[in-house]
C-alpha cells in the first residue's frame, strides 16, 4: 500500500497478453531462412564430433552437480526441531 495506492485495485487488473508484431500471412512479411540456409552459415568445425571433449563436458557437469549437492547439504538442514515453540 505504498505511494497512496489501494491494494484492491492492483489485484483486479487483467493480465496483458503479449502479441508478436510478426504476421507470417502478411504479403509484406519477410521470408524466413530455411534449415539448410541456417546450417550453411554455421562454420563446419561446429558440427565435428569429439568423444574426448564430450566426456570432459560430462565430467565437468557431474563434478558441478556433486559440488552443488555437497554445498546444499552443508547449508540446508534436514533436522526437525525437537522443541517447536523455542
Amino acid at each position: 500500500m505504498g505511494k497512496g495506492g489501494r491494494a484492491e485495485s492492483v489485484c483486479k487488473q487483467q493480465p496483458v497478453e503479449w502479441r508478436s508484431p510478426y504476421n507470417p500471412l502478411d504479403k509484406n512479411a519477410p521470408e524466413l531462412p530455411s534449415k539448410g540456409q541456417i546450417k550453411a552459415v554455421i562454420p563446419k568445425h561446429c558440427f565435428e564430433r569429439s568423444g574426448l571433449r564430450s566426456m570432459l563436458l560430462v565430467a565437468r557437469d557431474c563434478s558441478m552437480a556433486a559440488a552443488f549437492a555437497y554445498a546444499t547439504s552443508k547449508v540446508l538442514s534436514t533436522d526437525l526441531p525437537t522443541d517447536p515453540l523455542s
